[in-house]
């Protein structure tokens, strides 16, 4: 999937493009691509065979977007990429000025399913978590969920809610 990433973004630059759709590359353009494509991710790696993992990652940052992405933060690896590339899982990364890997900065950041039965059903996930408060058990609990292209449950019904409930309140009480 790296070598695929590389190879297709520099197909698209080749033809003048930020965004290719990938039925628009014809043989000739991939073949011109491939060696530069290659190089680089030997030089930026050591190796042209760089699991997607490994490059592709998810990092919480603050929400006022001054910090800057870092190789030494906690990250984990995601298997999206980005939605030009005609993928499902789209998650838009780049590479920050100071890093070798690749961070998302945009993407699916809430996905659900539900099942319309008789009983409805579903399923969501968010992909850091509920809070935006660093120090909230919430801020990135989902994050290796959504890493994993996994759904959590998502209660829809009453009883679900008041069994999974951590605590109650009512307008007007503490």
């Amino acid at each position: 999937m790296t070598l695929f990433h590389s190879l297709m973004s520099r197909a698209g630059e080749a033809a003048g493009r930020r965004f290719m759709d990938p039925k628009d590359i014809t043989g000739p353009s991939l073949l011109e691509a491939l060696g530069p494509s290659v190089t680089a991710l030997e030089q930026k790696w050591k190796s042209a065979r760089v699991t997607w993992g490994e490059v592709n990652r998810l990092q919480r940052q603050h929400w006022d977007g001054d910090e800057a992405f870092r190789d030494d933060a906690p990250s984990l690896a995601v298997p999206g990429g980005p939605g030009w590339l005609g993928m499902i899982y789209v998650f838009n990364a780049q590479t920050g000025e100071e890093s070798r890997r690749q961070y998302g900065t945009s993407g699916n950041s809430y996905v659900s399913v539900v099942e319309f039965a008789p009983r409805v059903r579903a399923a969501s996930v968010v992909y850091f978590g509920q809070s935006g408060r660093p120090d909230s058990p919430h801020y990135f609990d989902q994050a290796p969920i959504y890493a994993r292209g996994q759904f959590k449950p998502a209660w829809f019904h009453r009883d679900e809610v008041s069994a999974n409930a951590v605590r109650r309140y009512r307008p007007g009480q503490r």
